[in-house]
């Protein structure tokens, strides 16, 4: 159960703190738009990090006993529609699996919690290993390769 004295006390700080990373995350993800960001892009973004910061919020207050419950709900489905317009707008500018991935975290939302967390878990994690894979090599300073920073 998701109520106190449930799992959630012992989830939070965890949860708070992926909330919280998701933030440079996404701003970092709409700036692979470019200056060609367009309408799409830019609502994505903001509501985006509006609804992360809104579901921060509730989070650290259901961390400190105030409120859990709606006003979460509420916050995440925000967060989770501004990551999939993200997507669309990042696919629609040709970076298809980047996009796709973010749709699917945001889509991931409005399935059942026990497929939709693993779902939103594995959509990011594919959103990782894909910009990591994208890091081109280049020549150290040493003369060896190295990973462009």
């Amino acid at each position: 159960p998701t109520e106190w004295p449930g799992y959630l006390g012992d989830a939070l700080p965890l949860l708070i703190a992926s909330v919280l990373a998701m933030l440079p995350a996404l701003v970092g993800l709409w700036l692979r738009l470019g200056d060609s960001d367009g309408a799409l892009g830019r609502v994505g973004v903001v509501l985006a990090l509006v609804g992360h910061v809104a579901w921060l919020a509730s989070l650290v207050a259901a961390a400190m006993h105030l409120a859990y419950g709606p006003l979460t709900a509420a916050a995440a489905t925000v967060a989770m529609a501004g990551v999939a317009v993200l997507g669309v707008a990042l696919a629609s500018h040709g970076r298809f699996a980047l996009g796709a991935l973010l749709a699917a975290a945001g889509l991931a939302g409005v399935a059942p919690p026990a497929f939709g967390w693993a779902a939103y878990a594995a959509a990011w994690t594919g959103v990782a290993a894909l910009l990591v894979l994208e890091q081109p090599l280049r020549e150290s300073p040493s003369g060896g390769r190295g990973v462009a920073t």
